[in-house]
């Protein structure tokens, strides 16, 4: 698990929702299930939702560490 995934997962969590429950938004799939054909989406784990917020707060943090004033 990479740093990136990591703090995506503690950003999910500290927000109340389970990093690897189903977030519901990936793309709409058709799937055949015996004789019945359906549509569903492709299961993307909540914590990649926070993939952006975490780029974000390492770099921030990465920053403060380096001591850059400018």
């Amino acid at each position: 698990m990479d740093k990136i995934e990591r703090v995506a997962r503690a950003i999910c969590a500290a927000r109340g929702k389970n990093p690897d429950g189903d977030s519901g938004t990936g793309a709409l799939r058709t799937v055949r299930r015996g004789n019945l054909v359906t549509q569903d989406r492709d299961p993307i784990p909540n914590w990649r939702l926070s993939e952006t917020d975490a780029k974000v707060f390492i770099a921030a943090q990465e920053a403060l560490e380096m001591g850059d004033d400018t």
